[in-house]
Parts: structure tokens; sequence; C-alpha cells
């Protein structure tokens, strides 16, 4: 018991031994280990001398007042609280050596309420915390008040939120936890008050709740429907409906988090047969051609413009050499494994949530997050038409499109010719129904497709 109360003193005569300075005039150690270095010398120099330390007339004099309160009455405050009682017992500290016999006379901690009163007032007048002017003359006060935080002190859970965009509601969230805590300021202020009008109180420890940072009110705000969109494609196409249905899929319950960026290439990953991608109709050098992927484009069209709607930052964008049936110009977005790819980043304070899938011939996305302060519109503008060069005439030697029974100089055409634009978009955006402002976003250039017309031979 001598060696815990020998750490716990030292351990908070260390602690305000700078402060003690102020009042005494003493010159404070630098650190634990100064302090000790400067007792062994005292009792060196004693055991030289071949006297006890507390036969000099100064020593007995602090070593009287250190126990000098024998028959004094012991102070006490007894702290309720729904958790139990917790005791503060002024009692005294047996000094081991020099060093602490003088710590424990010049803080008063073996001293009378009265003395110690006095010193508490000098340290709070000179700026002291509660805390500092009770620990100063009652070190031990400071184990107590530890004991009932450890016991009751519980930290707040913040609230959590599970996104599933494939149930019904698409958000689950759990519900925040409120902690609680001493007021540990409040504590030592009552110990300090206790102190001044006598003590052998008994008080109720101020103890209360700690809000969590994230409440589930919070997480209910960021499942508004920020914007959604959707294109239609012809679900014949066995190929291409299955490509758009996989890279939806793998987009499908994206978080976005603050400043966070997306891309698509790295969500959806190679075109490829082994990523599960089949072969389908892409463009190519301005030609239609059979690749891996066929139909992903019309997947981060639909992405893109949700994404426009709900007033993420696009990135990276680009445009298709041709126009596409699905969207108006520049408002697409053309997308490969290697160079093309379509990014944007979450400007908002809070996550963003993309829920995005395939209901028979239509492609949905929408993105989920705290309100819009804007209703945001997109705007294609074209601003010329390129006309195509007249129409490309092939002769079928092989009879691929032509019959063989056909007369030479038959026709066949197996491809329209296609009008080029250049375009331009913007972003609207209202406010209560009225235009707030108006952004330009992108400009284009599409090619003209010549038709392709076969010759019999």
């Amino acid at each position: 018991m001598k060696n815990v109360i020998h750490t716990l003193c030292l351990t908070s005569i260390f602690a305000v031994s700078a402060f003690c300075g102020m009042f005494f005039g003493a010159a404070p150690a630098a650190n634990p280990r100064d302090s000790v270095a400067v007792s062994q010398d005292v009792s060196r120099d004693l055991t030289e001398q071949g006297e006890n330390a507390c036969r000099d007339t100064s020593c007995r004099r602090q070593e009287q007042t250190a126990f000098a309160r024998s028959d004094e009455q012991p102070f006490e405050i007894r702290f309720d609280s729904d958790e139990g009682s917790f005791v503060y017992k002024d009692d005294k500290i047996q000094p081991t050596d020099y060093l602490v016999a003088d710590e424990i006379f010049n803080r008063k901690i073996n001293a009378t309420i009265v003395e110690k009163r006095a010193m508490m007032t000098k340290a709070v007048r000179a700026g002291a915390s509660y805390e500092r002017a009770v620990t100063m003359c009652m070190p031990l006060s400071a184990r107590t008040v530890n004991e009932a935080e450890a016991k009751i002190n519980t930290p707040p859970v913040d609230a959590q939120i599970l996104f599933n965009p494939d149930r019904k509601p698409a958000f689950t969230i759990k519900r925040d936890k409120t902690g609680r805590r001493v007021n540990r300021e409040k504590t030592f202020e009552l110990i300090y008050a206790s102190v001044m009008h006598g003590g052998n109180d008994r008080l109720k420890l101020p103890v209360e709740d700690v809000e969590a940072l994230i409440t589930a009110d919070m997480l209910t705000e960021r499942t508004y429907t920020r914007a959604e969109f959707s294109t239609n494609f012809d679900d014949g196409n066995a190929e291409r409906t299955h490509n758009i249905a996989l890279a939806l899929q793998k987009v499908n319950g994206t978080v976005l988090n603050p400043e966070e960026e997306f891309s698509f290439n790295a969500a959806v990953g190679a075109r490829s047969e082994k990523n599960g991608f089949k072969q389908a109709k892409i463009i190519m050098d301005g030609e239609y051609v059979l690749g891996y992927g066929g139909g992903v484009c019309q997947a981060s069209t639909t992405i893109y413009n949700a994404a426009l709607r709900a007033g993420m930052e696009i990135t990276m964008v680009r445009n298709h050499s041709l126009t596409s049936s699905y969207v108006e110009p520049s408002l697409d977005a053309m997308v490969n494994s290697s160079s093309s790819d379509l990014k944007f980043k979450n400007p908002l304070d809070t996550p963003v949530y993309i829920a995005a899938r395939v209901v028979g011939a239509t492609a949905y996305v929408k993105i989920y997050g705290i309100k819009n302060e804007y209703k945001i519109v997109p705007k294609s503008r074209v601003l010329s038409v390129i006309e195509p060069q007249g129409d490309e005439e092939i002769v079928d030697k092989e009879h691929k499109y032509l019959p063989a029974e056909s007369v030479s100089g038959d026709t066949m055409r197996i491809r329209n010719a296609k009008e080029g634009v250049k375009s331009e978009a913007y972003l609207e955006y209202y406010k209560d129904n009225l235009l707030v402002r108006r952004v330009k976003i992108r400009s284009d250039t599409y090619k003209a497709v010549r038709g392709i017309v076969m010759i019999a031979p």
C-alpha cells in the first residue's frame, strides 16, 4: 500500500511541481528523473554526516506538519450516481523520503482543511483550473474521479447507413446511441466548493449525455433522390442487352464519398469474354464493327446523364465519333477499356449512392444523396449539320448481300447515310421554377456517315 501511495504521490508531485513554484519560490524540477536524483544526493549527504534527515530542525518541522492532522476528523466527500457511489477520503500520505516530505509540506497535502482552503483559493485566483487547484492539495482526489470515469464513461455510437439498391426500401439505418461521461471539471469544482465550506458532503456526481456525431436523422437526409435518368434500347439484340445489363450491375450499389472520384472503367473492368461480356456492334474509327462489350457505352451514357443532374463534378468524358440514337448530341459518354473513361467526383460534404439496372428494354440509373439545391437540366444544342458525301458503292463479287441470280447492276442499300453535327451542351439550374444560371459544359463534332450500296457484278 505504501508503494502505491508513494507512486501516486510522486506522479501528482511531478505534474504540479512547476505550478507550486509560483507560490513558494522553489525551483521546479525539470522532470521526474531530476527530482529522483536530488533525493539520492540528499540521502547520500545525510549518510556521510551520519545523521538522519529528520534530526534537522526544518525537516522535523515539515514532518510534524505532514502528520499534524492526526487529531482532526478526516475530510470525506461521497458522490452518488446511477452506477453507484464514489467516495473520496482525504487520507494522509506518508512521506517516504525527504523530497516527498518537502512536497507534502509545501503543498499542504497533510495540512488542515483551513490551510488547504487558503492554498486552493490562491491557486484559483492565480488562474489555475479547479482540478489543478484541488489536486495540488488533494492529489488522491484524481484517483476517485478516475474510478468514476472508468465505470461510467461510455462513448456514443454513430448511426450507420446500409445501402442495398436491390431492396425496397434501398436504405436501412441503424440508429445512433447516446454516450455518457463524468463532467470532470464540474466534479472538481464541487470538491473545491465542498472544501470551501467544510466538506463531508454527499453530492450528486455530474454526469452528462454525449451525443453521437452522426445521428439517424442526419443519415435520413442523405437518402433523397438527387437525380435519375433512363435510356431505351432494342432488347431483341440479346448480346447488346446482356452487355448493358452487366455493366450497370457492376456499378449498382456504388457509394461515392466526398471528393472521391468515380471511374467507369475501374468499376466495370475490361470489356472481355473473361469478364463476362459478349460481342456486339461497337463504333471504331467511325464504323460499326463487332467487339466485346458492344452496348456498354449506353450504360456509361445513362450514368453520365444522371451524374449531370445530380450535380456531380465531371472530370473526364468523351463523345463518340458518330451521334447516338439513345441520347442527344453532346450528352453521350464514350468509353473503352484503354484511353476513354467516364469519371466524376462527388463535390458534396456527404456521400452519394448509385443504383443502376436494366428493366426490360430500359437502362435506369438513380443517384441518392442530400437534397439538390437546384433542379439541373442538361440541354443539347446543334450548331451545324455536316452532310454526308454521297453513297459508297461496292461490287458484291461474292454475293454476300445480293443473290446469285441477280442481274448485273442490281443494287442493295445496306447502310443509310447519316448526317454529322457540331453541337454543344449546357446545364440549366432552376430554383423555384426560375432559371438561375446556364453553364456551357462541352462542345463536340460528330462525323457524317456515307451510305453503302452493294452492286451485283
